[in-house]
């Protein structure tokens, strides 16, 4: 019967690989019928658009990308250096939901994706800016030298203990990366600089969010996780205290410095002046 071959032909198209369904219904004298077969691919393309942000597969950026069918490949979405990720679709249909600290895991694939990611910028605010030094490490806690380290669209190469810096990170929101020496992205967070108590916590899309005084020279220990994430561990205020920079001490403190010390001059010189009119009354 026609209805056994629909149902073969829906089996097959849920199996994968490159399958043949075939149903053939006889009549009373056992001839004639109905014949379908189909073929279904075992691999599926994923195509992307995106402007002002990469898709990494396997730690690899592109625009296409080819999966096996019926699997739910982990795919990571980076903005540039200024924007942010806002929206995500496939075939049409939003998915941002699935996206969780940059990482989108999606419904098992069983037909050809178009992956369409929307951004917005994200603007800075350049009249606080941060000299960020850190380590990265791996899952054990030892450091990892020769990875490059990506933090706003600025970079640097970790040393041979694992230590990074970069300069004049202004407030705001930034895309955290970590590559290695193949090119290939083993660590990623995203970053919310704000002024505060020095501090670093967990943000609620599974990021960071760092509080700093303004203009703070930072350092921050990052770790990268066996599943690709970057965590933020621990951050120290490490800026060095100049009395000479009216930032840190003001113009009015140096005022008073002055002041003091010019009092303290004048008492002085007031008692060597008593002292000496003293001694010649003696005298």
């Amino acid at each position: 019967m026609r209805k056994i071959a629909a149902v073969l032909l829906c089996f097959c198209l849920l199996g994968g690989g490159a399958l043949s369904a075939y149903a053939q219904a006889l009549d009373g004298a056992g001839e004639g019928g109905a014949t379908i077969s189909a073929t279904v691919p075992d691999r599926h393309t994923i195509e992307v658009e995106a402007e002002h942000a990469k898709v990494f597969f396997e730690g690899k950026s592109s625009v296409s990308f080819e999966v096996e069918r019926l699997s739910r490949p982990r795919l990571l979405i980076r903005p540039d250096a200024g924007y942010r990720v806002t929206g995500v679709t496939r075939n049409g249909i939003d998915i941002t939901a699935q996206l969780r600290n940059g990482y989108l895991t999606p419904d098992a694939v069983y037909e050809d994706v178009i992956l369409s990611v929307r951004t917005e910028v994200s603007p800075a605010d350049e009249s606080s800016k941060h000299a960020i030094s850190g380590t990265i490490r791996d899952a054990s806690g030892k450091p990892l030298p020769g990875v490059t380290v990506e933090l706003g669209g600025l970079t640097d190469v970790t040393d041979v203990n694992g230590k990074f810096t970069v300069k004049d990170l202004p407030d705001g929101y930034h895309p955290v990366t970590v590559t290695d020496a193949n090119e290939t992205v083993i660590g990623y967070t995203d970053l919310t600089i704000g002024q505060g108590v020095t501090g670093i916590s967990p943000d609620q899309n599974g990021g960071y969010s760092l509080t700093a005084g303004k203009n703070a020279a930072l350092d921050l220990t990052m770790t990268v996780t066996e599943n690709g994430e970057l965590t933020a561990d621990e951050v120290r205020d490490v800026t060095v205290q100049d009395p000479e920079d009216g930032a840190q001490t003001g113009d009015s403190g140096r005022i008073m410095l002055w002041i003091v010390l010019a009092g303290a001059a004048l008492c002085g010189l007031f008692t060597l002046t008593a002292y000496g009119k003293k001694r010649r009354s003696v005298k």
